[in-house]
């Protein structure tokens, strides 16, 4: 029964479209279509007022701000938290005399070309012309501030101890110390060898160094053609781990510095490169009161991604204790796992989405843990940790769109949960130094940013400032439609975006366009305000543009997300291509049988994958920088979501495996020294394609890095879309 109401339901939504006129510009319309693409919105925006206010607070006692009162025309003010009335921050007249003066240039009081970096109750500092000054609001004078020259030691020559009496460095891979003065000779310490990094203790006792141990450590290279005074290209070479790789492993060696003796820790050797910024893993020193020795923490992945510990080392005694061993049957998402120590006692806060949704737990030992929250929500950051409270961020658990972002605070013993944000929307808060206040910034896709002065229990003191969309509705920019709809089991709502063109015709249909990126680390559809997305101006070509979270994107509980695990190649299609179906029920304008995508780097390997794996639906594609083949990209990226070891299910979702399978209209892109995807992925898929007899069109972009493709890159997008879903030749440049 349920698949003769689907199918009625899809017989209903293709007569939709079937019975209006396709949309098809004249020459003289496209050509004005592809102007209004460029500078559709752009005077309205301007006019939009408080768009992005940046707030400084004053101590904790006032927070300052630049208010916008028309275009071109603003002030800049202060609203105590005690007494929340608006007042000016200085004397805008003196202060634009005084700048004036100083620069030999005009400025005025209304318009001071200034950006806030510091409000006291005595100075304002703030940078003009790439210089910083200094407004005294007591003397009423102006001081240019000199640039701070950075700290430099040279006579020691190395790390030095804490308490400034010893040096360590490390020479030819091992590790010297001396005592701390310029004739001290250097001594070497211990057997270990491949030395990387230096870890004194906080009672300058002890040093934890760290080995790295080389892996395989393979190479990806770049051809830069386009050397400027040189008439040969440029061959760059750099390291570049793969999925299946051997990487570079880390041991630690704990060094008694009075004795001079080293011992090392027995702790399986380390992957080092866990996250992109990290090789190899760092170390934390905690001291917590009333222990004699420090003892250091380090976290760490094990390889595969589906393993993550905290250790306690004491250096003393080479123990290790184990504090947090985190285990999930799929992943473990790097991109949001974080831990903070509490600031005197033996302690910390862990995030873990053990319980299928991201929740806060207290560590009071090693393995001894309590929940602090048991929530169906997403916690996203912790803005403040006590040893009694946390202040966070999260998502999921308000009514609205369940992506909007929320704050809270709880009580370490899992007592006085607080919503601090109320409005249904997406929150930003800027935090008093000692947080016991906010300001509260929150708007939504179609609604422009509200900020609000509250209090640590969410008490509204006052409303600082507001923006208004009114000018570019004026200028008939409705902005994109929140759309929800249900996912491949008829039961998970699927939240979307869609854009139509200010020149909509209700009586004609129009060829629909995704927007993708599906990388499982993140959501992706907005949720705060922009007076004109960047869709409009896809748009105003001719097009409905939307753009869609599946499944196996984040921030929508552990379930959602692990429908990506070893199934990269998926990407959400099956709920994409629900969500545009019932769409194009409620919107029947959406001609679904011209569909076209487009994504770059993780899109490019969906937009791509689209017409592979799902060619009865997506009948263009452009493509740029893709990664193509999971086994050619980053390994701590793909192996998080694909696994470890590689097996059989990476080449079966490989787009140049898949190349065979092509159906549709292909536009590749990529960027001739991509640092970030190494090139040789789009050029494979190439090669697989040509050697299948498919064919596709491709953009070289010579010395180009990671990209969209820029301006030049944009136009054959906007080219590619026109021609093969409008069925109309493109304007000539």
């Amino acid at each position: 029964m349920r698949r003769a109401v689907l199918f009625t339901a899809l017989i209903t939504c293709s007569l939709g479209w079937a019975q209006l006129t396709p949309y098809k510009p004249t020459p003289d319309e496209l050509r004005e279509n592809y102007r209004r693409a460029d500078s559709v919105g752009n005077q309205a925006a301007g006019q939009v007022l408080n768009l992005n206010v940046s707030f400084i607070w004053i101590g904790n006692e006032a927070v300052a701000f630049r208010k916008q009162t028309a275009v071109g025309v603003h002030e800049f003010v202060k609203v105590l938290v005690k007494s929340p009335k608006e007042s000016p921050l200085f004397d805008h007249m003196k202060l634009a005399k005084a700048l004036s003066d100083l620069t030999k240039t005009d400025i005025k009081a209304d318009r001071l070309p200034i950006n806030l970096t510091l409000a006291t109750n005595e100075i304002v500092r703030f940078s003009h012309s790439q210089k910083s000054y200094d407004w005294n609001l007591k003397t009423e004078t102006l001081a240019e501030t000199p640039t701070p020259e950075r700290p430099n030691n040279p006579r020691f020559g190395g790390n030095v101890s804490p308490d400034r009496k010893w040096v360590a460095r490390i020479q030819e891979g091992k590790l010297e110390i001396r005592q701390a003065n310029e004739n001290a000779a250097w001594i070497p310490i211990g057997k270990a060898t491949n030395l990387v990094r230096i870890n004194w203790s906080p009672d300058s006792k002890y040093i934890l160094v760290q080995s790295q141990i080389p892996g395989d450590r393979k190479q990806v290279s770049t051809l830069n053609s386009t050397i400027k005074d040189a008439t040969r290209a440029e061959l760059k070479t750099r390291l570049y781990d793969q999925p299946g790789d051997k990487l570079d492993m880390s041991e630690i060696y704990s060094i008694n510095v009075e004795k001079q003796t080293e011992t090392k820790i027995d702790i399986d050797p380390i992957i080092c490169g866990g996250h992109p910024w990290s090789s190899p893993p760092n170390i934390v020193w905690w001291q917590p009161k009333g222990q004699s020795t420090p003892t250091a923490l380090i976290d760490f992945s094990i390889r595969g991604f589906q393993e993550h510990k905290v250790l306690e080392i004491n250096p003393a005694t080479a123990e290790v204790m184990t504090w947090v061993d985190e285990v999930s049957p799929t992943f473990i998402h790097l991109s949001q796992l974080f831990w903070q120590k509490l600031p005197t006692t033996r302690g910390l806060v862990w995030r873990s989405e053990r319980t299928g949704w991201a929740n806060l737990y207290l560590y009071t030992g090693p393995g001894a843990f309590k929940p602090i929250t048991n929530k169906n929500f997403v916690v996203r950051t912790v803005q403040d940790l006590t040893d009694k409270q946390v202040i966070f961020s999260a998502n999921h658990l308000e009514s609205g769109d369940p992506y909007f972002i929320h704050y809270y605070k709880s009580n370490l013993d899992g007592t006085g949960f607080t919503k601090l944000t109320e409005a249904t929307a997406t929150h930003a808060a800027s935090w008093s130094p000692d947080n016991q206040y906010f300001v509260d910034t929150y708007s939504t896709v179609v609604n422009a940013p509200i900020s609000e002065l509250r209090d640590i229990n969410g008490k509204k003191l006052a409303t600082l400032v507001t923006s208004d969309a009114s000018p570019v509705r004026k200028a008939g920019i409705t902005g994109p439609v929140e759309f929800v709809a249900k996912g491949r089991d008829g039961k998970t709502d699927i939240y979307g975006l869609i854009t139509f063109p200010t020149h909509f015709d209700k009586t004609k249909s129009y060829p629909v366009v995704e927007d993708i990126y599906a990388g499982p680390h993140d959501s992706f559809v907005p949720k705060s305000f922009r007076p004109v997305f960047w869709y409009q101006r896809l748009a105003e070509l001719g097009f409905i543009v939307v753009q869609v979270d599946g499944m196996g994107t984040a921030n929508r509980g552990k379930a959602f997300h692990d429908v990506c695990w070893k199934n990269i190649a998926d990407a959400g299609f099956p709920d994409r291509i629900a969500w545009m179906k019932a769409a194009a029920e409620k919107y029947p304008q959406m001609n679904l049988s011209k569909v076209g995508i487009y994504g770059t780097s993780a899109g490019g390997q969906n937009s791509t994958g689209a017409l592979l794996f799902h060619p009865e639906f997506y009948k263009v594609a452009v493509s740029s920088c893709g990664c193509h083949d999971n086994r050619m990209d980053k390994f701590w990226w793909n192996e998080q979501w694909m696994g470890y070891p590689v097996g059989d299910h990476y080449d079966h979702q490989s787009n140049i495996t898949n190349a065979a399978k092509l159906k549709g209209d292909l536009l590749l892109m990529v960027g001739e020294v991509d640092t970030n995807v190494p090139p040789e992925s789009t050029f494979r898929l190439a090669d697989a394609l040509i050697k299948a007899g498919k064919e596709f069109d491709f953009v070289y972009l010579p010395g180009t890095d990671h990209t969209s493709g820029g301006a030049f890159g944009e136009h054959k997008r906007r080219d590619f879309f026109v021609k093969h879903l409008l069925g109309v030749d493109p304007p000539r440049w």
